[in-house]
């Protein structure tokens, strides 16, 4: 495995841990929605995910720079 891709199962490790506890320990509707689907109703509108995906964009877009910079040397 490259340390490219280790570096990506780390940061999507990572995000997935953050959003557990966030979602388990911080989010205030699960103990407010009286049923699973209107839960998940609300959860995929929660900014969180977007942070998420932000955060592994990013993380994806160093690891080609670091790559492309290594194959031009």
């Amino acid at each position: 495995m490259s340390t490219g891709a280790m570096y990506l199962d780390d940061l999507d490790r990572l995000t997935t841990e953050m959003m557990e506890y966030v979602c388990d320990h911080l989010c205030r509707y699960p103990e407010m929605e009286p049923d699973e689907e209107s839960l998940e109703e609300l959860c995929s509108g929660c900014k969180m995910g977007r942070f998420i995906s932000s955060i592994l964009n990013q993380g994806i877009a160093k690891i080609n720079e670091t790559e492309r910079n290594h194959e031009q040397e």
